[in-house]
């Protein structure tokens, strides 16, 4: 069970599954090719618009040719706070790498 109300392996939760909304931006990021040596900036534009219409401050931080990171924060700057850190990018199939 992942929390979003769908079932597994015949176990039910009474959550609410995804909205269309949340499955067609999931449909959205996991169309992007995303190996570790393509650029990422489609992907990373479109996570920032995405964050800003959420209210996010967006920071495109430059990184290697054609690959960027995001920063983004929600509510005030104050002390304190959450950090969630992730990745774009997948290693090929295959490759072992």
């Amino acid at each position: 069970m992942y929390g979003f109300g769908w079932t597994i392996h015949g176990m039910a939760s009474t959550r609410p599954a995804p909205s269309g909304s949340l499955l067609d931006l999931l449909a959205d990021l996991v169309a992007f090719p995303t190996e570790s040596r393509t650029p990422n900036l489609e992907l990373i534009d479109l996570y920032a618009d995405r964050a800003a219409g959420a209210g996010a401050v967006v920071n495109v931080v430059p990184g290697e040719t054609g690959r960027a990171n995001l920063h983004l924060r929600f509510g005030p700057d104050a002390p304190g706070g959450v950090l969630v850190s992730g990745h774009t990018d997948v290693v090929p199939a295959g490759s072992g790498r």
